[in-house]
């Protein structure tokens, strides 16, 4: 994955963040636009890409659809804040129009789906910034209600413990959905899949990751740090196959002065079982 972030933590020094960003994974382009404070969240979001999804039955990566496809999504969050506890109550509209499609011609030609999603996010975190690292636990619990008949429910959990230049970090993620045919779990190379290749979702997954981080160099505006990470879980793929798949990882990191969101990473992970690597790259700027 290639992309660009810029975010503007304190817009005209009223505690209100702007961010925008574009990112190209294979045949993926994606872009998006929003507006956060601790009061409310406002995002915007476009997708035009040619979607390719895999069965990994077996172990071996066999493409089961392929389709073109333009999303575009807007959603509103009022959130509710005290002390460490956040209640959030989304409100999202997603558009999907299917132009092409060169496999399950019947299903997904001319497919075209207009989805009103709300539901509620419950989140907890003592996150707490030392010198280099956050150290503490965070939980994220959401349930989404995508209007008429579906419905989806996700969960991330995670917590660090910092000593000095070192760090160590063990998550969490899982999600389970009643989806539409046009929506899914995304899961290769996100935060469901380090070690998944793209075109990989799900309506059912679990995974754990462990990872060690540290500090390299420590330079006045800015430092460098190092990872590896090894991750394991299980998902059910779009033949309903249950999947097992595990590996390790590595990656470095360019964090900027009290910033921390990485302003360049750079990660490469190995699929055990399908013996196979990825390698993705993202470049941020904050302000």
């Amino acid at each position: 994955m290639i992309g660009v972030m810029l975010l503007e933590a304190n817009f005209l020094g009223r505690g209100i963040g702007v961010f925008g960003g574009l990112f190209y994974q294979d045949l993926r382009l994606m872009g998006m636009l929003g507006l956060f404070s601790e009061h409310f969240g406002l995002s915007a979001g476009y997708i035009d890409t040619e979607v390719e999804e895999y069965s990994l039955k077996d172990y071996s990566k066999r493409r089961v659809r392929q389709y073109d496809t333009v999303n575009t999504s807007f959603s509103i969050s009022p959130n509710f804040n005290n002390g460490n506890w956040t209640l959030s109550i989304p409100f999202q509209y997603e558009s999907f129009s299917v132009s092409e499609s060169s496999s399950d011609p019947g299903l997904m030609d001319g497919k075209s789906e207009n989805l009103f999603e709300t539901g509620m996010t419950v989140a907890f975190s003592n996150l707490y910034r030392k010198k280099y690292f956050s150290e503490g636990a965070s939980v994220e619990v959401t349930g989404i209600y995508i209007l008429p008949v579906h419905s989806y429910f996700s969960m991330h959990g995670s917590y660090s413990s910092v000593l000095g230049l070192n760090k160590l970090e063990i998550s969490s993620n899982s999600g389970w959905g009643d989806f539409p045919v046009t929506k899914r779990f995304n899961l290769g190379g996100e935060a469901g899949g380090l070690t998944l290749p793209s075109g990989v979702s799900s309506d059912m997954y679990c995974n754990a990751v462990f990872k060690y981080e540290r500090i390299l160099f420590d330079f006045k505006q800015f430092d460098l740090s190092t990872s590896v990470f090894y991750e394991t879980g299980i998902f059910h793929d779009i033949l309903d196959e249950s999947i097992l798949y595990h590996g390790p990882g590595i990656d470095a990191s360019l964090y900027l002065d009290r910033i921390a969101i990485p302003a360049i990473n750079i990660s490469y992970s190995w699929s055990a079982p399908l013996k196979e690597s990825f390698i993705s790259f993202s470049l941020g700027m904050s302000f």
